[in-house]
């Protein structure tokens, strides 16, 4: 596989900087797409003693934490890219990620795609990356695959299609004829579980209604224990021309709808889509270690992760519902509370999608320890037309004596306690101004 060329020099400068560590100080984000990064990294760097965390606080002073060890070698996986003026000087390390970068650097090895005008929203995330790179290290770890797309999955680059620098990882699959097959995007080890626990998409007074269900599947002559995988195709079309109903009903985007029914890579028995899932619940349960545990070979491990993966199910549905009844709305965006601060993000791209008015963005927040931890989602279609929540949120977090960033899309903030309603306004205002200045431009 070819490499790109504006990540070739950077690569050959971190594979030497590794072999010539002896240690080697993980530091990924906690998410799916970093967990992931971090397996793969893992594996590609196994003879070498190697120190993982997950990091859910990107604040300086947490980040300073991790320097103050003063370890021989810092490989930031899924982060980084907004802290490299703290970095550099500080740390000898690299940085892979693909979040919108503060800028580049001479001082540390800094592998990003914005670097390369390549999209980091869309195109290549932070497993994309690690891949990429675990492949330059040896062409034998390219049957770490399924690592790269669950973390892509998780990181929702699959919606639409794969493009950039994951379609030409996907190409590459095709080549050695690995190829993938038509499955539902619900996942589940039957139909019952699948639909009960659907959140992805999520539907309405059917997610986390188990007699409502039962009554459909029943209904339609479809036996709960089977897999979609195992359905005639008169069956397979049958319930997820039902799927498209339920959310046509809702308004969902049409690209939204168009992936109910996905291209699935097996993966000894199981999708890519589970395994992204059930790396999604253990991040957000704070198992990453199980999450990575798992990913590394430690196949005992997979009743206690697809434990894990239907607890998390059933909190999710439960915080939708109750965002659903709590709603409140502003001109340019609708926010709700969650109870748990792993939920927000979830939360809110679930509903962005399947639920609430999509020309709004969507805020989730969570109040904990004297501060709010607030997650923005938006659209496609919103980006289109100006919106850029990495801008906006990281704005007014700053004007609130807080912090935050992200990308256009998708993006965080922690802010003070009692500063809420201060923040809200100034994003209503900035997204209005984001808007209106596309409509100006396009005028123009």
């Amino acid at each position: 596989m070819k490499i790109p060329e504006c990540f070739e020099k950077k690569f050959e400068k971190l594979k030497k900087a590794i072999l010539e560590s002896k240690e080697i100080r993980i530091l990924a984000h906690y998410d799916a797409d970093g967990v992931s990064a971090a397996a793969i990294m893992f594996r590609t760097l196994k003879n070498k003693k190697i120190h993982i965390s997950f990091v859910k606080d990107l604040s300086k002073d947490n980040i300073k934490r991790f320097l103050d060890e003063r370890k021989e070698f810092y490989l930031f996986l899924d982060m980084g890219s907004s802290l490299i003026s703290l970095l550099e000087g500080n740390i000898n390390g690299a940085v892979l990620d693909h979040h919108p970068p503060e800028k580049d650097s001479e001082k540390i090895i800094h592998i990003n795609p914005h670097l390369c005008g390549i999209p980091g929203s869309r195109d290549a995330c932070g497993s994309t990356i690690a891949y990429l790179f675990s492949i330059y290290m040896d062409e034998a770890n390219f049957n770490l695959y399924p690592l790269f797309l669950s973390g892509a999955i998780g990181d929702k680059q699959n919606i639409g299609g794969y493009s950039g620098l994951n379609r030409l990882i996907l190409d590459m699959l095709m080549e050695k004829n690995i190829t993938p097959s038509g499955t539902l995007r619900i996942q589940g080890r039957n139909l019952f579980e699948s639909l009960l626990f659907a959140t992805e998409p999520f539907i309405d007074g059917f997610s986390g209604n188990e007699e409502n269900v039962k009554k459909f599947l029943e209904s339609s002559g479809l036996d709960p224990e089977k897999r979609f995988e195992s359905l005639d195709e008169d069956k397979k079309i049958r319930l997820s021309s039902w799927i498209a109903i339920q959310l046509i009903r809702r308004n969902v985007e049409r690209e939204i709808i168009e992936s109910i029914v996905v291209d699935s890579f097996q993966l000894d028995g199981m999708s890519d889509y589970l395994l992204s899932d059930i790396i999604d619940a253990c991040s957000r349960q704070d198992k990453q270690g199980l999450a990575l545990a798992y990913l590394s070979g430690d196949v005992e491990r997979e009743q206690e992760v697809y434990q894990t993966f239907l607890e998390h199910k059933k909190n999710l549905i439960r915080e939708i519902y109750s965002a659903i009844r709590n709603k409140k709305e502003m001109k340019n965006l609708q926010y709700f509370y969650v109870s748990e601060d792993s939920m927000a993000g979830a939360v809110s791209g679930t509903l962005m999608m399947y639920y609430f008015d999509r020309d709004k963005v969507t805020i989730g927040l969570h109040e904990k320890d004297g501060e709010v931890r607030v997650s923005g989602r938006a659209t496609r279609y919103l980006v289109s037309k100006g919106i850029n929540l990495g801008v906006s949120m990281g704005t007014c977090a700053e004007r609130v004596n807080g912090f935050g960033g992200g990308h256009d899309i998708a993006a965080g903030a922690n802010i003070p306690t009692g500063k809420v309603n201060e923040f809200l306004e100034c994003l209503d205002g900035i997204l209005g101004e984001q808007i209106n200045d596309t409509k100006i431009t396009s005028k123009i």
